[in-house]
C-alpha cells in the first residue's frame, strides 16, 4: 500500500448508497458498508460527459480547524468505472482494504490514502 496524489479524485464526489437489494449482487461493498460503514464513492468529473464517473470505496473524516469542520475522504482503492469492478476489487482485497482502514497512516483523519492497484 502506497500514499499516492489523489490528483484523479479532484472532482465531484458524493456517497454512492446501496440499496438492501444489492446485498445479493454487490456482497463485498454491502458487508464493508454494513459492517465497518464504508463507503462507495462516486465521482464525477463536472467539464466531462454525464456518464463519465468513478467508484472507490472510502470513508468519510471529521477534521475541525479551530473554525469549521472540513468534510473529506479517505480513498481505500482504486477508482473504477463500474460497481462490478470495485465489488471485484473489494472481493479480492477485504483484507487490505480492512488493514487501510483501520491502521493507515490517516494523519488524524485529514489526509488521503490509497492502495495501489
Amino acid at each position: 500500500m502506497a500514499n499516492s496524489s489523489q490528483s484523479i479524485f479532484d472532482y465531484c464526489q458524493r456517497e454512492y448508497p446501496l440499496a438492501a437489494h444489492w446485498q445479493d449482487t454487490l456482497p463485498s461493498l454491502w458487508q464493508l458498508q454494513t459492517d465497518f460503514s464504508l463507503k462507495v464513492i462516486q465521482c464525477r468529473d463536472p467539464f466531462a460527459h454525464p456518464a463519465e464517473r468513478t467508484f472507490i470505496i472510502g470513508h468519510e473524516t471529521r477534521c475541525h480547524n479551530g473554525v469549521h469542520t472540513i468534510h473529506s475522504f479517505v480513498y481505500l482503492s482504486p477508482a473504477f468505472p463500474t460497481l462490478s469492478q470495485l465489488e471485484q476489487f473489494a472481493r479480492d482485497n477485504a483484507v487490505e482494504i480492512l488493514h487501510a482502514h483501520f491502521y493507515g497512516s490517516h494523519d488524524n483523519g485529514c489526509s488521503e490514502i490509497s492502495i495501489a492497484g
